[in-house]
């Protein structure tokens, strides 16, 4: 089995994480699949939203996704209403994993967004526990 060698962040090996970045800030380093899963439940959940990312993976450099901290917060707080608005338990755990992960992004990216209308479902605890866990 043969890695592709290629150049990341100016040092050459195989490429085995993700960048998530604002323009002066790492906000996360998952490992290549868990970041790429991210990006792409995101962008499903976008479209039933109507609402865009903010995330833009670069198109010479897949393994950095630029972050739109505007764009991303207003994606995450459609997210939230879609999260709490719904009397649909399927629905919401579908997507509160994606939302956990985004709420704390969106947290390092310097624009918080509001959880106190998802406490009853213990959204506060899970949003902790990401932040603890997910790589700078």
């Amino acid at each position: 089995m043969t890695s592709e060698v290629i150049r990341v962040r100016d040092q050459i090996g195989a490429a085995m994480s993700m960048y998530f970045e604002t323009e002066d800030t790492d906000l996360w380093n998952p490992g290549n699949w868990t970041g790429r899963m991210f990006v792409s439940m995101a962008e499903c959940i976008s479209q039933s939203l109507q609402t865009p990312t903010g995330l833009h993976v670069r198109e010479l450099d897949p393994d950095t996704v630029d972050v739109d901290a505007a764009q991303f917060r207003a994606f995450t707080e459609a997210l939230r209403n879609a999260y709490v608005t719904t009397g649909n338990s399927t629905y919401r755990s579908l997507i509160d994993g994606v939302l956990a992960v985004a709420i704390v992004i969106a947290d390092r990216a310097g624009v918080p967004v509001d959880i106190h209308p998802m406490e009853q479902w213990g959204m506060d605890d899970r949003v902790e526990e990401r932040a603890r866990s997910m790589n700078f």
